[in-house]
């Protein structure tokens, strides 16, 4: 059925889908700044804009428990390319995250168009990003994983993507949240109806939810009905809380008929655990909310009593809000019908909504200029925010907000989208919060170094690194003492100062150091890079960096050579090798009588046992001995089985017969009716020849160590 132009203009508002608020740290205000100021700390006077290279929108946002922000969308390099995911993180104080994907960006391309609208962080830190993708022809559910350091996580489907149909036609995947046991649960778009799919942990569907990992819940009752989800919410009891809107249509087509168009609502499903609707929500897990006028909902957050809040818009620019209790009515509490409406200038609908501690609400959205409102406990503007409860800021072009993000100081991130005239980019702002505190906690930018000459009794000194945070700042080292690839450390006692002296003790090994930068609102600590191994002073004795290794194939008649690995100390330094027999595990080593070469041929003796050498490098200043690693069990020297296969009556030759015997070795014969099978480790085996019109012929063969054993046959004929 066809929709009115203003049905169709207002559907492309519903990529701006809501991020449910989570946790950050770490963030913080000016003194005296007022709540609802910008923060001048973040970014560039409290904004912060990022170019892709081409078109960028922003839709989704959260903040990581190191105070990091990850925000994702999608950019547009122009015609000949295609839409691809956009994803971008930020340290701190706004700027760029270099540790992730080497600038801070990262995009991700599907086979087709793919947009990135929701993001969510597991408990590891990987990122979990969903739009949607039509690599299949339709747009389909979109999902892609990555790793802290912003590459694909290869662990989740095989390349860190995944593509699901839900229903044939176009799917949209919008929110994301993580549960407890790291399931995924992803809601949004299944054709005309609410989607939702759960994922395992690898990317797979969880088949103990809905039918095969996948639930579909239509709203309307007239069939022709067109609902979408937008954003999800988790409950405390595994109950999954999934907003949107129901836009019931009449069955009929607006280009020949004359019929009432209903305005779409307000709509929440809640599903139970495994993806059935929980009929304690609204009686059948299904609940819709009309304003009065055209509602659409884009995001949803739960209170601290586990009340349910819902925002989108009401007509085309009002901020909307509905609050319902648990058992899904609306609740009277709240704006004494469980509902408002915020009108502002030059902004739009909401997209997003966030609840502090306290229950406030924090509402963000605008299409025009950024628009952020706070609610108090009963639905009415708080006050203390801007002093009338609202605030809006303009980028200087027009500015599309997405996503609100609430710190743990009280600190307030809105992201989304300006364009400027030259095109779109990426957009966030960072109000302050009211929080009292008057600072930055330290955050390292750059990480610390080590340098100097790494060699036993020279000075080695630590570069802190880079950090950001308020002045003043000061940093504790503790030096530590690990394996020769940088592993293994451990802090050596005392070694606090920013110099260390190499000591004996530290030959062979690198060296890291533990730097704790400390202000008057925090600290954090962070490793330097390891330093190059530390080498033995000059004059000194021998000492092993790299332990000794076996080559050549631990079989009896073969030949072993050692390599005797890497050695620091003063040259001239020569080498003397003792091969040592052991028991099958590498244990319980004994000295083998005149084996002192670089090279050993493996005997009969050494067969079911393993060998090792003890190196001993020698120069003017001393010696040292190690020993190598253990080769594999010595394997006894293959033997061969031979012979011919004739005919029984007449002793001819039979040409092209095969021998087969037990452990897979086989051969066939030649013109001549003789086959050869070598390399046949020692042992009793069974081997049978077989030809086309004879019977085949069984024999038991015993294969001794370097001997032929000859096993020939007579077959008859069938």
């Amino acid at each position: 059925m066809l929709k009115p132009p203003l049905r169709s203009m207002l559907a492309a508002f519903v990529a701006a889908l809501a991020c449910v608020a989570l946790v950050a740290v770490q963030a913080a205000a000016p003194a005296q700044a007022a709540s609802g100021d910008l923060d001048a700390a973040f970014g560039v006077g409290g904004l912060q804009t990022t170019d892709f290279g081409g078109n960028d929108k922003a839709f989704g946002a959260l903040s990581q428990p190191d105070g990091r922000l990850v925000v994702v969308g999608r950019t547009y390099a122009g015609p000949g390319s295609g839409l691809s995911f956009a994803v971008a993180r930020y340290r701190a104080d706004g700027t760029l995250d270099p540790t992730f994907s080497g600038d801070g960006k990262q995009t991700t391309d599907f086979a087709g168009d793919g947009i990135a609208h929701g993001v969510a962080l597991q408990g590891d830190g990987k990122i979990v990003v969903v739009g949607d993708a039509n690599g299949g022809g339709t747009f389909d559910f979109a999902l892609a994983r990555y790793n802290p350091d912003g590459s694909l996580d290869l662990s989740f489907s095989g390349d860190g993507r995944q593509l699901t149909d839900l229903s044939g036609g176009t799917d949209s995947a919008a929110a994301a949240v993580i549960q407890p046991d790291r399931k995924i649960v992803v809601a949004g778009r299944a054709g005309d109806d609410f989607g939702v799919a759960r994922y395992n942990p690898d990317g797979s569907l969880d088949p103990s939810f809905g039918i095969g990992g996948l639930q579909r819940t239509h709203l309307g009752v007239t069939g022709y009905d067109s609902d979408y989800a937008a954003a999800v919410a988790l409950q405390p009891d595994g109950k999954i809380v999934v907003a949107g809107t129901t836009d019931p249509l009449p069955p009929c087509d607006f280009s020949i008929d004359t019929c009432t168009d209903p305005p779409p609502d307000f709509a929440l499903v809640r599903y139970n655990t495994d993806g059935s609707l929980d009929g304690s929500f609204s009686g059948d897990g299904k609940q819709a909310t009309d304003f009065g006028s055209e509602e659409e909902a884009f995001g949803v957050a739960l209170q601290p009593d586990g009340k349910i809040d819902a925002v989108g818009r009401s007509s085309s620019s009002e901020f909307a809000l509905a609050r319902y209790a648990p058992d899904g009515a609306l609740d009277s509490s709240f704006s004494d019908d469980g509902k408002q409406t915020t009108a502002f200038r030059n902004a739009g609908p909401a997209a997003a909504v966030a609840v502090q501690s306290d229950g406030k609400m924090l509402v963000a959205g605008g299409q025009g200029d950024f628009a952020l409102a706070r609610y108090a406990i009963d639905g009415s503007l708080d006050p203390t925010l801007s002093a009338d409860g609202k605030q809006t800021t303009d980028f200087g072009g027009s500015d599309d907000a997405s996503s609100v993000v609430l710190q743990s100081d009280g600190n307030i991130v809105v992201a989304g989208t300006t364009f400027r005239g030259a095109g779109e980019d990426f957009a966030l702002v960072r109000y302050q919060g009211g929080s009292s505190t008057t600072g930055w906690a330290p955050e390292n930018a750059t990480v610390p170094s080590v340098y100097g000459v790494p060699v036993e009794e020279q000075t080695l000194t630590v570069n802190p690194g880079e950090w950001i945070g308020s002045a003043p700042m000061s940093y504790s080292y503790q030096w530590r003492r690990c394996d020769s690839i940088g592993a293994n450390c451990l802090d050596i006692p005392g070694a606090s100062a920013a110099t260390y002296v190499a000591v004996a003790s530290d030959v062979g090994h690198t060296m890291r150091v533990r730097v704790t930068a400390t202000n008057a609102y925090g600290r954090s600590s962070i490793e330097s890079g390891a330093s190059t191994v530390i080498a033995a002073k000059p004059g000194g004795p021998p000492v092993n960096l790299t332990p000794p290794s076996i080559s050549g194939s631990a079989t009896e008649g073969q030949t072993l050579t050692v390599n005797a690995g890497v050695w620091s100390g003063s040259a001239p330094m020569t080498y003397s090798y003792q091969w040592r027999r052991c028991d099958s595990i590498g244990a319980n080593c004994l000295d083998i009588p005149g084996a002192s070469a670089a090279t050993y041929v493996a005997v009969a003796s050494d067969v079911g046992h393993t060998m090792r050498v003890r190196v001993t490098a020698t120069n003017a200043y001393g010696r040292s001995s190690i020993e190598s690693g253990a080769t594999t069990a010595t394997k006894a020297k293959p033997g061969t089985i031979a012979g011919a296969v004739r005919n029984q009556k007449t002793g001819a030759a039979i040409a092209g017969a095969s021998v087969t015997c037990t452990s897979g070795y086989s051969s066939k014969t030649g013109s001549t009716g003789s086959y050869s099978i070598p390399n046949v480790p020692p042992g009793s085996y069974t081997c049978t020849a077989a030809a086309t019109g004879y019977r085949p012929t069984p024999r038991t063969v015993a294969v001794s160590a370097g001997q032929t054993a000859t096993a020939n046959f007579s077959l008859a004929r069938q």
